[in-house]
């Protein structure tokens, strides 16, 4: 059972603890549903808002607009329960996925990706008129996936990454105008905030807004009184890790790196900025108007440390500049997904749901798969309409409820372009097992070097699967995952292992178990490496390549030096063999067929060059061999990646 529990300011019974008086003790909130998990919390000036995991809301306190709009919204009207949280029955037709608080506002998004509001309006907060009623905002926005409310300002952003602001846009917090706002008074409509890349995380302070790139940088905009953007002259904050998460208070700003670590930039004269642990990694970061609440990520612990007048740090003193441990709070649950849930994350996702609770975490295809799950359609297991028990965003969307026993890994490997240990970092806990069913060489390293105390389980997958269309996942022939223990580990995971497959069995999985899943990597690379990406190169499928003569030249040449390489490497493989094997099955069982690589490219999407040809290249390399057919291919697929991704970064700012 899921509860809350809340302190500091309550002059207006904004805690929902049922009485209006301020409190340093964290005392549990009324009102709120014991079978309906929370999924987020926010407070605005005196009110304050939950979402529930059916997309429920509940509210409690006044608004600044002149009576209690917020209760106005609910058909409670038990005078002795005027201090709880109350559901907003008015509403139920509504399904919602965020809500956010202003300072006299409120904004809720639906599953629809539709944005509505009540409250104050007088600096166009709510793109409209004030409103006692809530009411669809007139910014003609679709697909909303996300939304940050700050003093007089708001900031949504969109499924493609691209961020719009409106309201009070004085000292820039909304970007530079594009010259049809109300110059006058400061005052913006509804307007495009231009970043040099997608944005996936957004936060709003009093004057200042923070925007997370999707490669971790992060971009300020607004007042810097303070220092609160940081010492930067490009309108990014000067940051030496990648961040992971960020929120902004009133004057002072917060980022989380990947590795848990915690940076505080603006105000400091109550203790804002505080002094954290340095050896502490965090999991999630939490900015009040002048405080901040952080939860560790190793011991789960609820640290405090700012402005104090009112208990908000839950302390006796005025401000506490020194993090102080909630105690009542020590078992504090962060939970997570990791499912890079494209085609083979809904195949395996689906089978791992006979016996598991599943929740996956989708980008291009998540509002089909929020509202009507994967439509699966597979030679081996049917055809099957299959909804996660929970679908999110991101995996930092995720991090609301218990830990997860495993975090599956189905990203495509692109080191290139991300680090998947940071994208999972949020969701990882001492006792998770990393699942990794990733194609290429060396795909463990990431995860074991920023985890090396976690299990890990790594997959080599041999199946027929794509996404044909957001949500539609095609399957054809069978499937086969291979399992063995991945020698560069620092932990043993041979329980784990043995418990997943199991796990795997139950579903129908077919499951072959090796020694050693590198070799099998090695293995796999004596086709992919040189049939993928001549396929690439040449537009030809397996069967034009296969008849053509010089095409097969090449396949052969770069088949047997990764083979050498695989050798050079301690692995015994006899080359007549393999290069046999490879060939023959091609032309039996894989006719007319296009590899990953070459689908990609057709798509316009990042290939898995350096785990597929970059790292046995490397390894190659390193003991001493010369392999020039693998490094002209990878040379020319390094050419063709770049020239794909700087297309999409050019789509992506239009």
């Amino acid at each position: 059972m899921t509860k809350l529990y809340a302190f500091g300011s309550n002059g207006s019974g904004q805690l929902g603890i049922g009485h209006t008086e301020d409190t340093n003790v964290p005392t549990e909130c009324l009102g709120l549903p014991s079978d309906d998990p929370i999924m987020k919390v926010c407070g605005g000036g005196n009110h304050s808002a939950v979402l529930t995991e059916q997309g429920h809301i509940y509210m409690t306190g006044l608004s600044q607009f002149g009576e209690d709009c917020m209760k106005k919204l609910s058909q409670n009207t038990d005078q002795d329960k005027k201090d709880w949280f109350c559901y907003q029955k008015r509403f139920d037709s509504f399904k919602w996925k965020d809500v956010v608080c202003g300072w006299a506002f409120s904004i809720a998004l639906s599953s629809a990706g539709k944005l509505y509001g009540v409250g104050t309006s007088r600096w166009n907060e709510l793109a409209g008129p004030s409103t006692e009623d809530l009411v669809e905002l007139d910014t003609n926005l679709t697909d909303i996936v996300s939304v940050a409310c700050g003093w007089r300002h708001t900031v949504a952003l969109d499924g493609h990454g691209q961020a719009y602001g409106w309201g009070w846009g004085r000292h820039g917090q909304l970007g530079p105008s594009n010259g049809t706002s109300t110059e006058k008074n400061n005052i913006r409509r509804v307007q495009k905030i231009y970043m040099p890349q997608p944005i996936v995380q957004i936060a709003c302070g009093h004057l200042h807004t923070l925007l997370r790139g999707q490669d971790g940088t992060v971009y300020a905009l607004g007042s810097n009184k303070y220092g609160q953007l940081g010492a930067t002259d490009d309108n990014h904050i000067m940051f030496n890790h990648t961040a992971s998460w960020i929120d902004a208070g009133w004057h002072h700003s917060a980022i989380l790196d990947s590795r848990g670590k915690l940076e505080l930039f603006g105000r400091n004269d109550h203790g804002q900025l505080g002094q954290a642990p340095e050896t502490r990694a965090f999991a999630r970061i939490v900015c009040g108007s002048e405080h901040t609440i952080a939860i560790s990520r190793d011991m789960n612990q609820v640290l405090t440390w700012g402005w104090n007048e009112h208990g908000n740090c839950a302390s006796d003193k005025d401000f506490v500049s020194d993090a102080i441990i909630l105690d009542q709070f020590a078992q504090a649950n962060i939970i997570g997904a990791g499912f890079g849930t494209g085609a083979v994350g809904a195949i395996y996702s689906w089978r791992l749901s006979q016996t598991c609770n599943v929740t996956a975490v989708c980008r291009s295809n998540y509002e089909i798969v929020k509202t009507d799950g994967f439509d699966i359609d597979s030679a081996k297991f049917g055809k099957h309409i299959f909804r996660p028990d929970h679908v999110a965003r991101t995996v930092s969307e995720c991090v609301t409820s218990k830990p997860f026993d495993y975090i599956l890994v189905t990203l495509k490997a692109l080191p290139e372009c991300y680090n998947v240990a940071d994208i999972v970092a949020p969701a990882i806990t001492k006792d998770t097992t990393i699942v990794l069913i990733q194609n290429g060489l060396g795909i463990e390293e990431p995860i074991t070097e920023r985890f090396p105390d976690n299990p890990i389980v790594s997959i080599v997958a041999y199946i027929g699967t794509s996404q044909t269309e957001p949500g539609k996942i095609k399957m054809v022939g069978k499937e086969s995952l291979v399992v063995g223990k991945y020698l560069g580990a620092k932990r043993d995971s041979e329980k784990q292992r043995a418990d997943f497959i199991e796990l795997l069995k139950k579903g129908d999985v077919d499951v072959q178990i090796v020694e050693d899943v590198e070799r099998v990597r090695w293995q796999k690379l004596f086709w992919n490496a040189p049939f993928s990406s001549v396929c690439a190169m040449t537009g030809m499928n397996t069967t034009e390549l296969l008849g053509n003569e010089e095409a097969m030249k090449a396949v052969k040449c770069i088949m047997e030096e990764v083979i050498d390489a695989a050798i050079a490497n301690g692995y015994e493989f006899d080359h007549k063999e393999q290069m046999h094997n490879m060939i023959s099955r091609t032309e039996a069982t894989a006719k007319n067929y296009k590899p990953s690589m070459q689908l990609d490219k057709e798509r316009g999407s990042p290939m898995e060059i350096e785990v597929i040809l970059g790292t046995p290249l490397r390894r190659a390399k390193a003991k001493g061999l010369s392999v020039p057919h693998l490094e002209l291919i990878h040379s020319l697929c390094s050419a063709t990646n770049a020239q794909i991704m700087n297309q999409q970064s050019k789509k992506s700012q239009l």
